[in-house]
C-alpha cells in the first residue's frame, strides 16, 4: 500500500510540474517588421493578412508583429546597414536594441524581419543573439512564396 501511494504521489508531482513548465513558456515570436520597398503598402497588407489569419501560427502562439508601432531607436537606416549591408557594428547594435523592453514586448524582441525590393525582392531576418543574417529571395507575384518565406524565416523565440 505504501509503494502504491508513493507511485501515485510521484505521478501527481510529475504532471503538476509539467503543467507549470508549459504555462511559463514564452509567447511569440515578437518580431519587428520593416519594409524598405519603394512602395511598401502592397507587401505590408499581405503580411498583415498572413499574421492576422492562421498563417504561421502567429495567432495561435500569441505572436506579435510590430509593424506600425515600433521602437524609434530601431531606425530604417540602422536596419538597412545591419540586415541589407551586413555591417557587423550595426548588427551588434541591433542585437543590443532587441533586448530592450517596448510596449507589449516587455522582455524585448526575438528578432527583425525586413522586406526589400532593391535590387530584387528579398526577406532578411535577424534573430536576437545571432550575428548571421538570413536572406531569402522571393517571387513577390506568388502569394504562397511570400507567405512561406515569411513564415519559414521568422525568428525563433529567444525570450525565456
Amino acid at each position: 500500500m505504501n509503494k502504491m501511494f508513493q507511485t501515485a504521489l510521484f505521478c501527481f508531482a510529475f504532471l503538476f510540474a509539467h503543467g507549470f513548465a508549459v504555462a511559463g513558456s514564452a509567447d511569440g515570436p515578437y518580431v519587428v517588421w520593416m519594409n524598405l520597398a519603394r512602395d511598401p503598402a502592397p507587401v505590408d497588407l499581405r503580411i498583415k493578412t498572413i499574421t492576422g489569419d492562421e498563417g504561421c501560427g502567429f495567432k495561435d502562439r500569441n505572436g506579435i508583429l510590430f509593424m506600425r508601432i515600433k521602437p524609434e531607436y530601431i531606425t530604417k537606416e540602422l536596419v538597412e546597414r545591419g540586415l541589407v549591408n551586413r555591417e557587423p557594428a550595426a548588427i551588434a547594435e541591433l542585437n543590443q536594441l532587441l533586448s530592450k523592453p517596448f510596449d507589449l514586448a516587455d522582455e524585448g524582441f526575438d528578432g527583425i524581419q525586413v522586406y526589400t525590393d532593391k535590387p530584387t525582392p528579398h526577406i532578411h531576418t535577424l534573430t536576437k543573439g545571432n550575428q548571421r543574417i538570413k536572406s531569402r529571395p522571393i517571387n513577390i507575384n506568388d502569394e504562397g512564396d511570400l507567405e512561406s518565406t515569411f513564415c519559414n524565416e521568422s525568428p525563433r523565440i529567444t525570450r525565456a
